[in-house]
């Protein structure tokens, strides 16, 4: 099933190297693929009665900063993201995420800045309904925010 989604996000370094955040992400589904008896086709995930709902963000990256100027600081990262689904129905589940990417830390002065995040990943949904027979999940995602170190 492909779905999409917006949503907001909180980040707070530990140390130089490490990033945990947490967020709310909004996730409204589009169209899945239905096999049955060896046939597939592609139908709308609201004809079949799955609904738009919310889910918590719970994740932890490792970074490594490179910075090129005074304030442009680039940086590789790699990390887990846990996603708590935040509704009553059944057909949707939960998901383990490990993705990796890029992100970028834009300095306005010494102490705030902007950060943005290009991730790829691949989760593992857990719980939901095992009906669906969902076993494997993937895409990016893009992050932004504003930081203050103090």
């Amino acid at each position: 099933m492909d779905r999409t989604g917006f949503g907001a996000f909180a980040f707070f370094g530990i140390s130089r190297f490490w990033e945990f955040n947490l967020g709310y992400l909004y996730k409204s589904p589009g169209t899945m693929t239905v096999r049955y008896q060896g046939n597939s086709g592609t139908v709308d995930a609201k004809d079949e009665g799955i609904e738009n709902t919310g889910a918590l963000q719970l994740g932890a990256y490792f970074k490594y900063p490179f910075v090129l100027t005074e304030s442009i600081v680039l940086f590789p990262t790699v990390g887990v993201d846990y996603e708590i689904t935040l509704s009553s129905n059944p057909e949707w589940w939960n998901d383990f995420w490990f993705r990796g990417g890029v992100g970028m830390d834009f300095f306005f002065s010494e102490s705030v800045f902007l950060r943005g995040h290009l991730i790829y990943g691949a989760a593992i949904p857990v719980g939901g309904d095992k009906d669906l027979g969902l076993d494997f999940t993937h895409g990016f995602l893009a992050k932004l925010g504003v930081g203050w170190m103090f």
